[in-house]
């Protein structure tokens, strides 16, 4: 055994999952493409995935298609031609393959778990009842028999009491990266910035309708939103506040450039529902808003309780009843802030934001590798 997991030397680690890596836009492909790139830096990794970014090319191999033992085998012949010490992957989607390498090559394995997926697509319709309990009672029975299971949330790993070995991981962010303005914009207008998709569980009516409040206490509030998805619905939504001739919205650019986007805002609002896709994820922009030294506006839902109280002098927390109105009161308070006051809150807040680096995420998962292997 290599020892970058067990104190010799480093390890080799066979990331296997079926996911698009390739100009990530969204939150998950974004955090597993920028793990596997800071992995390298400890241990000797193997990308298996239906595609990757431009640095991960040199040790890319195609994720076959395919199903039943055709796929098997195929994966067989990876970890032959490969011998990893440790096989990572992501997700209850594919756990049966890991599993079934683990007994049939010996090899430990190791799984990430963003959120519970089964239950994000019930809620969303995706998938049905049935459907849903098999998902379910199948990641209860096949978890147990990973090695080490790292998720994003104590309340995540809690879903699966025999599960042992867990390690919690937070979403990483470079910081030096991250734009950060020394000095906070003038407060008028307000502009509340979001970026993300357009899900229902992701609050965006609620953010329109404490604008739509905030305009009616006299306060020039306006919206800033940076989108993936289809967004119908939102911009009629818009259009029913009378918030149109106010509102400004891009649509699917890049990481960077949605950076960029929220550096024009006043505040920064991730206004998640009580709604199940939320409760067990983490929203992976929390830590790149807080970098940005931006007030942040965020609902009490999913990681937030587990980060309280700490979180709370560096954000605004409200809760996840009557979020319109609470959040106008939030935008409320911010616009009532003296620029002294929000420097303060962007300066504390950018140095909170140091636990959510790659550094610390990198030895979570190194830490998982290395107890996985006993």
């Amino acid at each position: 055994m290599s020892a970058g997991v067990c104190g010799c030397s480093m390890s080799k680690v066979l990331f296997l999952s079926d996911i698009e890596l390739k100009n990530p836009m969204r939150g998950t492909p974004i955090h597993v493409a920028r793990l596997l790139t800071e992995l390298r830096r400890e241990h000797d990794m193997v990308v298996c995935a239906a595609s990757v970014p431009d640095d991960l090319t040199d040790v890319f191999v195609q994720y076959p298609r395919g199903g039943g033992l055709g796929k098997l085998r195929a994966l067989l012949r990876i970890v032959d031609a490969h011998h990893p010490d440790i096989i990572f992957t992501i997700g209850q989607t594919g756990l049966v393959g890991p599993v079934l390498l683990k007994f049939l090559r010996r090899v430990p394995i190791v799984v990430e778990l963003q959120g519970v997926e089964y239950v994000e697509k019930y809620a969303m319709g995706h998938i049905g009842l049935f459907q849903y309990y098999f998902w379910k009672y199948k990641s209860m029975l096949l978890l147990p028999l990973f090695d080490a299971v790292i998720a994003f949330t104590r309340r995540t790993a809690g879903l699966y009491p025999f599960v042992r070995n867990v390690k919690i991981i937070f979403p990483g962010i470079d910081l030096e990266t991250v734009p950060y303005d020394t000095e906070p914009k003038p407060m008028t207008p307000l502009i509340a910035g979001y970026a993300g998709n357009t899900d229902a569980y992701q609050g965006l009516t609620h953010l329109i309708e404490a604008i739509a409040l905030v305009r009616e206490r006299g306060l020039d509030a306006r919206l800033h939103l940076v989108l993936t998805g289809d967004d119908a619905k939102v911009r009629a939504r818009i259009e029913a506040f009378n918030l149109t001739s106010v509102t400004s919205i891009v649509r699917n650019i890049s990481h960077a450039e949605a950076q960029q986007e929220m550096r024009k805002t006043s505040t920064i609002v991730i206004p998640r529902t009580n709604a199940l896709e939320s409760v067990y994820g983490f929203p992976s922009k929390l830590p790149e808003a807080l970098a940005m030294g931006i007030p942040v506006i965020l609902t009490n839902v999913g990681p937030v309780p587990e980060l309280m109280p700490e979180i709370g002098e560096h954000a605004l927390v409200i809760p996840v009843e009557d979020i319109s109105n609470h959040l106008a009161d939030a935008l409320t308070r911010v616009a009532a802030m003296s620029v002294a006051e929000r420097k303060k809150l962007g300066e504390d807040a950018r140095g909170y934001a140091k636990r959510f680096s790659w550094e610390r995420a990198m030895g979570v998962a190194s830490d998982a590798f290395k107890s996985a292997v006993g």
